[in-house]
């Protein structure tokens, strides 16, 4: 470029950026009428309600009560006092997070939650009850309550109860003097725990689901079921009375019980007992790995050990196929007349170190139950 012609581009350069950046700047008169706040109010940065005596007022037997709908609270621990409820709840659409504090409970109060009207689509999670006269969380008004991360403890009733439909999730009952969860029909409960209550783990009603959960030290049974109860993936150890209790009507499958006082799984009519893992169970007198109290069940695929009796049924009627019993001290399997059931003592092998060699087990029936 000419020197003569360099300022002149110069120029022109610095007018087009300057056009430029005013177009993207916009206009700069501001608009007319006042200036609008941009901050947000306090309810649009936390909208829920604060449990505490101006939002949620008690009266002759509660600290604290909802009675409207909403999302509601904790902001601290609450101890509780004699002859009241902590938080009762009397509306329905409510939300009750106890955001990781605890309700702390005296021996002479009555419940730590307590939904005293019936009430639905109930929501309580997030912390701890225990030390309550009464039980920790009673939500037998509320239908279709959803229960998650919660722990029930030291209670002198329930840890936890609720009426129908209930979906109760990774939450801890321990130490109560009456059941940990008593559950009405129709509950999911997943990934739960009950240790150490002074009646059953989980007492449950008709058509109740069960699954990742685990009864420990109960003084009764373990998990005790009502009609056409599903337990899946389940533990149950050291309860004093049975491992898992189900009755007409129910699948146990895939679970895991040991030590149980009677038996370790109790089956009445209509059910099938699958793949579980059973060992050392009668422990508080002749108990059996698996007892089949009525007709038309299938026990198929289980492992029963060190029991008194492996498998042992008592009624006519049932197909018992698959199952692998060893070292039952009273019998490996004891069978009434009438059921489908071909028991063989298994061969063993001498041992060996090679891809191939060993024995049949002693039958190629596919429907051939083992004692080895």
């Amino acid at each position: 470029m000419h020197r003569a012609t360099r300022p002149i581009a110069i120029a022109s350069i610095a007018l087009v950026v300057s056009t430029a950046l005013l177009t993207v700047a916009g206009p700069l008169t501001p608009p007319a009428g006042p200036i609008a706040s941009t901050h947000k109010t306090l309810t649009e940065v936390e909208p829920r309600i604060p449990i505490n005596a101006a939002t949620t007022p008690g009266d002759a037997d509660s600290l604290f009560k909802i009675t409207q709908p909403g999302s509601y609270y904790l902001t601290g621990n609450i101890t509780g006092v004699a002859a009241r409820h902590a938080i009762e709840i009397a509306a329905s659409d409510v939300t009750f997070d106890l955001a990781g504090f605890a309700l702390q409970g005296v021996p002479a109060a009555l419940n730590g939650v307590h939904v005293s009207t019936s009430v639905s689509n109930l929501e309580l999670r997030g912390g701890h009850v225990s030390g309550f006269g009464g039980t920790g969380i009673n939500a037998g008004g509320a239908s279709n309550a959803r229960i998650h991360s919660l722990g029930s403890f030291d209670n002198a009733g329930n840890g936890f109860l609720t009426s129908g439909g209930a979906v109760i999730r990774d939450c801890i009952a321990t130490s109560n003097a009456s059941n940990g969860f008593l559950i009405g029909p129709g509950a999911s409960i997943r990934d739960c725990a009950a240790r150490s209550n002074g009646d059953f783990g989980f007492n449950l009603g008709a058509s109740s689901s069960v699954s990742g959960c685990t009864a420990q030290d109960n003084t009764l049974d373990g998990f005790d079921g009502s009609f056409s109860c599903t337990f899946i993936g389940c533990a149950s150890y050291d309860n004093g009375g049975v491992g898992i209790d189900a009755s007409t009507g129910s699948l146990v499958a895939d679970c895991a019980v040991r030590l149980n006082g009677l038996d370790g799984i109790r089956v009445g009519l209509e059910s099938l007992v699958r793949s579980n893992t059973c060992t050392s169970n009668g422990e508080s007198g002749v108990g059996a790995n698996i007892r089949v109290t009525g007709g038309d069940n299938r026990i198929d695929g289980n492992n029963c050990t060190r029991g008194d009796y492996g498998i042992d049924v008592d009624v006519s009627g049932n197909f018992i196929t698959r199952n692998t019993c060893s070292g039952n001290t009273t019998a490996n399997f004891n069978i009434a007349a009438g059921n489908v059931c071909l028991a063989v003592s298994a061969a063993t092998t001498a041992g060996f170190s090679a891809s191939a060699g060993g024995v049949a087990p002693g039958s190629t029936d596919p429907n051939a139950n083992f004692s080895y």
